[in-house]
């Protein structure tokens, strides 16, 4: 589907754009298009590396248009009831889970924290659409830290237990 419809635009209207308004019209136009090319996040690139630590795997989700009302936080029975789950059965399960994120989205929520999702504020959250690995064949997922008063990014072994406080970015199926 196209990302923009073709519309009819009544004559009065056009004459302004040609005529007096265009140069309000192109300042707004460049605003909009300016705010609408700061949502896009590129996920198909692998993200970020931290230190020590490579791109393993690397959930492609191809260009997304940042939306957090289309967000969404998955926790499993262990994680609510406060017994933890182990790592490899988050993956697993998350493997059938339409819309595992992956960190891109955590790179760009800590370059925008003003677009972080209120319901995330205080846990820390897990983008496991990306796998990272090091030199010791340990692998991890990173998790955006919202606990404290600045964002930061944290890291988990993927085979450890994840609490309620380690919920699984998602989004959440159109």
């Amino acid at each position: 589907s196209a990302l923009f419809k073709r519309c009819e635009v009544e004559p009065e209207i056009l004459n302004w754009i040609n005529g007096p308004g265009n140069d309000y019209f192109n300042r707004h136009m460049r605003e909009v298009a300016q705010e609408f090319r700061s949502l896009l996040i590129d996920c198909d690139s692998d993200p970020t590396a931290p230190s020590g630590l490579f791109v393993k795997s690397n959930k492609k989700m191809g260009v997304i248009v940042w939306d957090p009302i289309h967000t969404t936080l998955v926790r499993f029975v262990g994680q609510e009831v406060g017994s933890g789950v182990a790592g490899v059965s988050i993956r697993g399960a998350l493997n059938e889970y339409y819309g595992v994120m992956n960190a891109s989205i955590l790179f760009y929520i800590l370059r925008n924290p003003q677009r972080t999702p209120a319901p995330w504020q205080g846990n820390r959250v897990c983008f496991w659409g990306t796998v990272y690995g090091d030199n010791f064949e340990q692998e991890y997922v990173l998790s955006l830290d919202l606990t404290g008063p600045t964002p930061k990014v944290g890291k988990h072994m993927a085979d450890g237990i994840f609490y309620s406080i380690n919920p699984a970015a998602c989004l959440m199926k159109p």
